[in-house]
């Protein structure tokens, strides 16, 4: 028989085993071939550039609590903070600081692509030790990466709670007879490291005690003969374990406190569910939402684990009423009683889509019963859908997944994949120039960026918000309320809104363009443009600094004078920086600086020799864009007129000349603008309608506070022209280490 099949003979004569071999070889090795370069390919995102906002809280708050130790008197990076920062996670932001400290960025990036390693390895033993083959547990890793990889990219004390709850499975649910005491002994040690690293340790002994209540009440069910003994041993181990864990979990900074750190949250700073890509809740009821998790492809893995959970209930239901022992039964109750749990906690909350994998580890776990010789026929489908799972998964992954989400910043144009950080995405411009400049005080910024700031400007700076939530509710919403240039008092208008926060500064950001759907793009760089109380004093393509004009500001003021005199910068200290004094006078300064791209005056020389001939090229538009953009709104007007001098049909430049009218504030050209286009545009015409006027009249009738709000919030770009604005802009170099500010 064997020589037959070496030669290429008849199949009938061959054994089921050999049969069952030669079907399903190519399926595994696709399998296991197709899971080795997704497995890369996650472990490539986390060793990216630093992905994750919260990575820098932690980085700044680690420093603090190896200094200080976890109890500290007052938040040392947020004015408005509800209290002293939570050491509910001190360890972890020490651990992660430290890795900083020692090894730099480098290091720290290598250690997470490390973590995130030994988290897939971890995934792969839980799929094997709920009894799946080598195959089918390659095959759930791959769900579990779909499922994941949001969390996995980003380098926080998450990762530990990821690692540890996967670990608690080998250690004590694994085994129908129930954890050994050296085991419990184990996971006891594990939860007092754990309550001391992130606050999610509550996930060990909830799920503990849960399994076990699901074991003890599985003893009591009809069907379980002889082996009720065994259940209800196991059960009382499980508990135990629990219970273990709970005491040890209570050496922490906050003792038995933090046990309840859910249950408080949201009492006197806002609710986590305002963290949406965190919190926001798994609809299974509703197509995803784009931009956010969970993604398309994590939502169709959530409802194969739904599914495939339900199935399993009804098959262990129906084990029971045939009477089979725990040992017998192909379904484990404690397993599906994780399974439930983790979905549970998935719907709840799009941070714990990972706890899936107990889902598709109790999928594995009946997949077993089709790999035996004797049912080669069915593994020869087994491993058919096997293949297509691990191929549709990671198609759907790399197409609409976590993948694009998080791997935008390695697939930029300008990406540079041995940079610590992407210093773009952070506004460095400007950062850097807060910390080269030395100045103090309170500071408006978008909430995003405030870890970020809080490691590089702390001290000095103090930041209105950022991803620890630590600030009351009414001041989160008080910073939401000046990020989109709202007020929240009748009697108060917005610069009175800055006045009662006592901003010294305000940091505002990002382009003047058209919201995407689920997240819109905030631009903060116009909110200050008109306020007479505010100074510009620094400006580029994405970002504008102002500071306050008072006496509490003068010594901030000479600090920015110094720095701008070394610098050899034209600044004027009642009209502050202007844009295009700056560009003429320090050309070299404003290409560094994000102001201008390098090519600006070449751009000029062309376009200027384009006018001479009459002539109006793509460059033209660049050159009006960067205008508009800057806030050099007469600049942009004359290039803008002279295109539609030529194509008076022009619709976009049409609505530019339109745009900086308004933000000039000359109502009345701006209105006879769009008039006359409108009188010239067919589809104006044909409708019957003046879309433009219309809106202008409504903008314009509005009261001096809200008129002032709706001109902030107008767009004059679309998403896809950023990146042609962004051309040839110089970005900020990384820094890798703080220095000294200026005395």
């Amino acid at each position: 028989m064997v020589s037959e099949v070496r030669s290429g003979g008849s199949g009938a004569n061959r054994g089921p085993s050999q049969a069952l071999l030669l079907t399903t070889a190519p399926a595994r090795a696709i399998v296991h071939l197709t899971l080795i370069a997704l497995a890369a390919a996650t472990l490539a995102l986390a060793g990216q550039p630093i992905y994750a906002n919260d990575t820098w809280i932690h980085l700044a708050l680690g420093e603090v609590f190896l200094r200080d130790g976890p109890w500290l008197a007052a938040d040392p990076h947020l004015f408005a903070a509800a209290a002293p920062p939570s050491p509910s996670s001190w360890l972890g932001s020490a651990a992660i600081y430290s890795g900083y400290a020692l090894f730099g960025f480098t290091g720290l990036r290598i250690a997470h692509a490390l973590a995130v390693a030994a988290i897939l390895v971890l995934a792969w033993i839980v799929m094997r030790r709920a009894g799946a083959s080598p195959a089918v547990a390659s095959a759930g890793l791959v769900g579990f990466i779909v499922l994941s990889t949001y969390r996995l990219v980003q380098l926080r004390p998450d990762l530990f709670t990821i690692g540890a709850t996967l670990a608690l499975y080998p250690l004590l649910f694994a085994s129908r007879e129930g954890p050994t005491t050296r085991r419990i002994a184990i996971t006891a040690l594990l939860a007092a490291i754990w309550a001391n690293v992130h606050a999610a340790f509550i996930l060990g002994p909830a799920l503990a005690l849960g399994a076990g209540a699901v074991a003890a009440a599985s003893s009591w069910l009809p069907g379980g003969g002889d082996a009720r003994a065994s259940e209800r041993r196991r059960a009382l181990r499980l508990g135990l374990a629990g219970i273990a864990m709970l005491a040890a979990s209570c050496l922490n900074p906050q003792g038995i406190r933090a046990h309840l750190a859910y249950a408080m949250s949201g009492t006197n700073t806002l609710a986590l569910e305002a963290v949406i890509d965190e919190w926001g809740p798994t609809n299974l009821l509703a197509w995803p939402i784009p931009f956010l998790p969970p993604t398309v492809a994590a939502w169709l893995m959530c409802w194969l684990g739904v599914i495939g959970t339900l199935a399993a209930c009804a098959l262990w239901l129906r084990e029971r009423t045939l009477r089979r022992g725990p040992r017998d039964a192909a379904v484990d109750p404690v397993l599906l009683a994780l399974a439930a749990a983790g979905l549970v906690a998935a719907v709840m909350a799009s941070r714990f889509l990972w706890l899936g994998l107990f889902s598709l580890a109790l999928i594995g776990s009946i997949a077993r019963r089709f790999e035996r010789p004797e049912t080669s026929h069915r593994s020869a489908w087994l491993a058919g859908a096997l293949v297509l799972f691990v191929l549709a998964s990671s198609a759907l992954h790399v197409s609409s997944g976590d993948w694009p989400l998080v791997s935008r910043a390695m697939r930029a144009e300008n990406a540079d994949y041995a940079a610590p950080y992407p210093s773009e995405r952070y506004n460095t411009h400007a950062i850097w120039f807060l910390a080269d400049t030395g100045v103090e005080g309170r500071i408006f910024n978008d909430y995003p960026l405030g870890g970020f700031m809080s490691f590089w400007l702390a001290p000095k700076l103090q930041m209105a918000s950022s991803g620890t939530m630590n600030v009351t509710r009414e001041a989160m919403e008080t910073n939401f309320a000046v990020g989109a240039r709202q007020t929240l008092r009748a009697d108060e208008d917005y610069a009175a809104l800055l006045d009662r926060q006592g901003f010294d500064l305000f940091l505002g950001s990002g382009y003047p363009i058209e919201a995407t759907p689920g997240r819109p793009i905030p631009c903060t760089t116009r909110h200050l443009e008109h306020e007479p109380g505010w100074l510009l004093v620094f400006r580029n393509l994405r970002s504008a600094l102002y500071l306050r004009r008072n006496a509490e500001n003068a010594e901030n003021l000479e600090r920015i004078a110094a720095y701008y005199a070394e610098a050899g910068v034209p600044f004027d200290r009642e009209r502050g920086f202007e844009t295009e004094g700056v560009i003429r006078t320090a050309p070299r300064w404003a290409i560094d600086h994000g102001v201008v791209p390098v090519d600006f005056e070449a751009l000029v020389a062309h376009v200027r020799s384009l006018r001479q001939q009459q002539q109006v090229d793509l460059q033209t538009h660049r050159l009006a864009i960067l205008y508009a953009t800057l806030g050099l709104y007469e600049r942009a007007l004359q290039i803008d007129r002279f295109i539609l001098k030529l194509d008076p049909g022009d619709s976009i430049s049409a609505w530019r000349v339109i745009w900086s009218l308004v933000q000039g504030g000359r109502w009345n050209e701006a209105l006879e603008a769009a008039g006359r286009f409108e009188a010239r545009s067919p589809v104006a015409q044909a409708s019957g309608a003046n879309p433009w006027s219309a809106m202008l009249a409504k903008v314009r009738a509005a009261d001096p506070s809200a008129r002032a709000t709706l001109v902030a919030h107008l767009p004059v770009l679309r998403l896809e022209q950023v990146d042609w604005l962004r051309s040839g802009v110089v970005v900020s170099p990384a820094r890798f280490a703080r220095t000294p500010s200026p005395p």
